[in-house]
């Protein structure tokens, strides 16, 4: 299990239930070797299986619930997998001739998460290489997704707010115990700043940076949830995760599911979802609370 999980999610369309997914089983797709002129002619003699990169499903499992809801409704979920063939560094041998596939070639299978909500479906992707990334949506298709909608820097500044004015607490049973950073652009997308500054340093760090019309476009939280899970993770604008599964502590008693897995899951199913619904319903106050402490 890794220390740490690297999370993307997009939305999945074109289908009406998680079953539908079970059809792309045999389905892949081939990225050409990459051949300059010189190598034009020897790309042509190559056998058909070694000129591309093949990217398809490892495996694609059972629709699964978890054991626990968001808003009184169950949450399904499939596990799958995906197998990503791509190129090494040297894929030439000292004469300049393709080597055999075999050496030239990186094979990795980075899991994959779909989940159903509120009778929409997301896909999870757990991988922090944008080539990668961009390799599985090639995989799933690019009529088959879309991008979530972003996070707006109001609701980063909502949780440092609730922090450095709340307590961080969101309610009775959930709690933000630390703000450790942020990422942010001050004016535009040319002047970025970031901190990684611990305890009040931090926070005054943070507060001075919103003041000053810095949009905040990433934080790092530590969010107590006695229900579920101390969580730690890292979140940014386009909804990405980095969850630290060593600093992460479960309340809820252990299922099949892997800590990283049972972890990916709660922060997307449940947290996530809990902050954005908290965040619309007290926005308009907050709004006002910030304008009148400039």
């Amino acid at each position: 299990m890794n220390s740490r999980i690297y999370t993307s999610i997009f939305k999945l369309k074109n289908i009406t239930a998680l079953e539908d997914i079970e059809q792309w089983r045999s389905e892949h797709c081939d990225d050409p070797v990459r051949h300059s002129k010189r190598h034009q002619e020897e790309f042509k003699r190559l056998p058909d299986g070694e000129r591309n990169y093949r990217y398809s499903w490892n495996n694609i499992g059972e629709v699964e619930s978890l054991p626990f809801s968001y808003g009184g409704k169950e949450i399904n979920f499939v596990e799958a997998s995906a197998r990503i063939e791509y190129a090494k560094r040297k894929i030439f041998d000292s004469d300049q001739h393709y080597l055999p596939k075999k050496e030239r070639t990186n094979l990795e299978n980075i899991d994959i998460i779909f989940f159903e909500m509120n009778q929409k479906f997301f896909i999870l992707i757990e991988e922090s290489r944008e080539k990668q990334i961009d390799r599985v949506l090639r995989l799933i298709g690019k009529a088959n997704y879309e991008e979530v909608e972003n996070l707006s820097s109001d609701f980063f500044n909502w949780l440092v707010y609730l922090y450095s004015e709340n307590e961080g607490k969101l309610n009775s049973k959930i709690g933000i115990t630390s703000i450790s950073g942020f990422l942010g652009n001050v004016f535009d997308d040319e002047n970025v700043v970031s901190s990684k500054s611990e305890e009040t340093i931090k926070l005054i760090a943070t507060r001075a940076f919103i003041s000053t019309g810095g949009i905040l476009r990433e934080v790092k939280l530590n969010v107590d949830d006695s229900n579920n899970y101390n969580i730690c993770f890292k979140m940014d604008d386009r909804c990405r995760t980095v969850i630290s599964v060593n600093e992460s502590v479960p309340y809820m008693t252990p299922n099949a599911l892997e800590k990283g897995e049972r972890l990916v899951l709660y922060m997307y199913t449940s947290l996530l979802p809990c902050l954005q619904k908290m965040f619309q319903a007290k926005k308009a106050g907050f709004k006002n609370k910030a304008d009148c402490n400039k």
